[in-house]
């Protein structure tokens, strides 16, 4: 036991708590009412401070049943809930002799959920350890114990830990399923901590099938009833798994905060399960951010945890992530070794999730040492499960092409990319489709803030009638008060409610009529090309094409302009699904600058404009993506271009300031008027000065700069140029 002055009145009220069970001072409601306030105050430790619930029940066991009572269902209860601890800070050795013990009892009192308790905490206990043979086998035993007895918390947390074994054996639509069904329950019973768990869990998911909104919305419901609940290890939870969408798509810098801060709090609570989990994924970012010795060190230290906690797919995953390591610093023998002990090792658990991302690592290694069947055969096995989601497939595919290709099974490569293509078009479909839906529930969402305005103006107005009413001192003051307060509320009601009808009219056709132009900007821009070829296409093959080798090369040039508009499309939609990937590294943004100026220099000397820039003596590093930001400064830089006047002048400056940097783009007549100035970034917006005139462009190369430049953290703004023209300013 633990001594100490935070504890003291731990003591006090088991000195009460002994009272009470012998029966010599409380009556026996009272007795009940105190008992109760006990399990209350011990379910709320064992969510916000485990150790301490683990002190208090077992100094409440010492102090109240000084010798075994396994008749006592009291006793009874405090046992579970002292397993229920151990299990939380990864005592599993402890928790399981525990657990044993207890289930070893006969049924001395008429209360069969108390006996199934033990079996679902072994079911559990065995979860956490990665043995999910085991576990359902314990949890397949407290269910024939309930019986017909399903409408419990209980037979909820049977359903959750059933869900979490079938999730880690891939088995992804039958988990779900358990998991609405457990939902449906904790709902029921107001049991919001394990609702919030369902949610986290049902979120992972969504994750591993590759649906990342519907992930978002689940993690985002259950950081909400964790925050409420002040459940730090909840909080720690979902910040891990929203950290794992950000690593898949590629966000390795927010990934890392969120693990970060996930393993924080999971090393104040000490469970080691969770400690090294947390470790694993910064170990992940670590690598893929190559920063390897760093990664080694995460990885060890989990390594560590796992082992001592004796869980075989803990282990794999964690040798899988270190021979991840191996392969990326060259040592593919240590590599290709290390990943096959974690497959044998995931094999043993039956952790199906954790096998399947072994196999993909185990793979990789064999690509790239050059072991090209015995990755045919990992790639195969990966390919005929039933869990893949589109982008992971198409992804598989194009390896498994690859291997193909270098076997010389020339025609499996061929046929393997055909469907790679097929994936990718899907994979696409579904991205614009998920938009539209965003699109949608922004709508409803604008329209739900708009009514509760209106809700909260209401009942202010009637707030104010209320204390006007009671101002009044007569009776017929009051009469007529109370009418004329009728008489406004009708006549303001049914104001607001014509408002309301036209403001939703209103924001429906200005999405009606968004869209159209949308489409027909769109439609004109593919036209314009389209129709020029088919009329090139039409002379060529009518013999009436007077200079043939000119028509191919208009003709490719106009195939070439197509071809750029999708590519500007597309690239415009990644962005607005959240889906385009960056690559961020440490850049030398003065030396970026120049290059891209001395690129553009003879185009912009052929148009007959003169392209000057100046540029700091120093040198800036800026972390961002060079591809993404030569792509902004190419595109204003071909908008300047385009339409700047010949014999015109533009400028590059770039400044270093004390607040950061400022790059400045400037070009000649003709300019933009004050309206059109806040419309440059607008997707296919076109002036109707000069320069609106159509010069072959998407016009998405503004829209795309601003959206890159967002995303890089940098502000972008238009103003009107001191030369006569347009000035684009970008600055950290």
């Amino acid at each position: 036991m633990k001594f100490s002055c935070r504890n003291l009145y731990k003591f006090i009220a088991l000195g009460f708590l002994n009272i009470t069970i012998a029966g010599f001072v409380l009556p026996a409601n009272l007795y009940a009412a105190t008992q109760k306030t006990d399990f209350i105050r011990l379910e709320s430790l064992l969510l916000h401070e485990p150790e301490q619930a683990l002190d208090t029940t077992e100094s409440l066991l010492l102090q109240s049943f000084p010798t075994q009572q396994p008749n006592n269902p009291i006793w009874f209860q405090l046992q579970t809930i002292k397993a229920r601890a151990l299990i939380k800070l990864g005592k599993f050795s402890l928790a399981e002799a525990l657990l044993q013990s207890l289930v070893g009892y006969d049924h001395a009192f008429d209360n069969l959920e108390l006996y199934a308790t033990p079996f679902y905490l072994l079911g559990k206990l065995h979860n956490e350890q990665g043995d999910y043979a085991q576990s359902t086998q314990a949890l397949n035993r407290a269910k024939a114990l309930l019986g017909e007895n399903q409408d419990s918390i209980l037979y909820a947390n049977l359903l959750y830990t059933e869900a979490r074994n079938l999730r880690f054996q891939a088995k992804y639509q039958d988990a779900m399923v358990l998991l609405k069904q457990a939902q449906v329950l904790y709902s029921r019973f107001k049991a919001d901590a394990l609702l919030a768990d369902s949610h986290n869990g049902m979120g992972v998911i969504f994750n591993y099938i590759g649906d990342f909104d519907a992930a978002l919305q689940e993690f985002e419901a259950s950081l909400s009833i964790q925050k409420q609940l002040k459940n730090q290890q909840g909080v720690s939870n979902v910040l891990y798994n929203i950290g794992e969408i950000y690593r898949d798509t590629g966000k390795f810098s927010l990934a890392f905060l969120y693990f970060k801060q996930s393993l924080a709090i999971d090393r104040t609570f000490g469970n080691p399960i969770h400690i090294s989990n947390s470790l694993g994924k910064l170990a992940q970012v670590s690598l893929e951010l190559n920063e390897i010795r760093s990664a080694r060190r995460y990885v060890d230290e989990a390594l560590l945890l796992v082992k001592a906690a004796k869980s075989k797919s803990d282990i794999s995953w964690q040798l899988s992530i270190l021979a991840s390591i191996y392969r990326k610093s060259g040592d593919y023998i240590q590599a290709h070794a290390t990943a096959s002990e974690a497959l044998m090792l995931a094999v043993e658990s039956g952790a199906k999730r954790t096998e399947h991302l072994v196999l993909m690592t185990l793979s990789d290694i064999e690509i790239e040492s050059s072991l090209f069947p015995q990755a045919l055969t990992h790639l195969n096995s990966l390919l005929t499960g039933k869990v893949l989601g589109k982008e992971e497939r198409s992804k598989l595919l194009k390896k498994r092409a690859y291997v193909y290709k270098n076997l010389g099974q020339l025609e499996n490569a061929i046929k393997d990319l055909e469907d790679y293509n097929v994936e990718i078009q899907a994979l696409y479909k579904e991205m614009t489709e998920k938009q539209l839906e965003r699109y949608k529930y922004n709508s409803e969402f604008a329209r739900q803030s708009i009514a509760l305005e209106l809700s909260e103006k209401e009942q202010g107005l009637k707030n104010v009638m209320l204390e006007n009413v009671k101002l009044e001192r007569t009776l017929l003051a009051l009469f007529f008060s109370v009418i004329l307060a009728f008489g406004l509320i009708f006549l303001w009601r049914m104001q607001q409610k014509q408002r309301l009808v036209e403001l939703k009219a209103k924001l429906v056709a200005d999405s009606l009529g968004e869209k159209k132009r949308l489409f027909a900007d769109v439609s004109h821009e593919l036209r314009t090309p389209l129709t020029a070829s088919k009329l090139i296409v039409e002379a060529l093959m009518h013999n009436i094409e007077p200079d043939v080798p000119s028509a191919y090369e208009r003709l490719d040039s106009k195939l070439e302009q197509l071809d750029s508009l999708i590519k500007d499309i597309y690239l415009s939609a990644q962005f607005d699904a959240g889906v385009a990937k960056f690559e961020i590294t440490m850049v030398n943004l003065t030396a970026l600058v120049e290059e891209i100026v001395i690129d553009f220099k003879p185009l912009f000397a052929a148009k007959k404009i003169e392209l000057e820039h100046a540029m700091p003596e120093e040198h800036i590093m800026v972390e961002c993506d060079p591809k993404r930001a030569k792509q902004v400064f190419g595109n204003i830089l071909k908008n300047s271009l385009a339409y700047t006047e010949p014999n015109g002048k533009a400028f590059v400056q770039l400044v270093k300031r004390d607040w950061g940097w400022l790059l400045s783009f400037e070009d000649s007549y003709p300019g933009v008027t004050d309206e059109q100035l806040s419309l440059v970034f607008e997707r296919m917006y076109r002036c109707d000065a000069s320069r609106g005139r159509d010069e072959g462009g998407s016009g998405l190369g503004l829209s795309i700069s601003q959206q890159i430049a967002e995303t890089l953290g940098w502000h972008i703004s238009a103003h009107h140029s001191k030369l006569g023209g347009l000035r684009i300013d970008i600055r950290s």
